[in-house]
């Protein structure tokens, strides 16, 4: 089980970032409406599995997949 609490959800998205959901219906989501439905969700607790492997490291990044 992971739970988690969502702070400073403002600051990861560009001031230009919009949201594009490819379904039925296409529809983009401005920033502003990213954030209030991530505020919205304030806290959770899910289970999922994860499987990561390093694919290269550097002092300043790393990159996984």
């Amino acid at each position: 089980m992971t739970v988690w609490q969502l702070v400073g959800v403002e600051q990861l998205f560009t001031s230009d970032f919009n949201q594009k959901v490819h379904a039925l219906n296409d529809k983009t989501n401005s920033r502003l409406e990213v954030i209030c439905l991530l505020k919205k969700q304030k806290r959770g607790a899910v289970k999922f599995k994860t499987n990561t492997a390093l694919v290269q490291a550097t002092a300043d990044n790393i990159i996984a997949n």
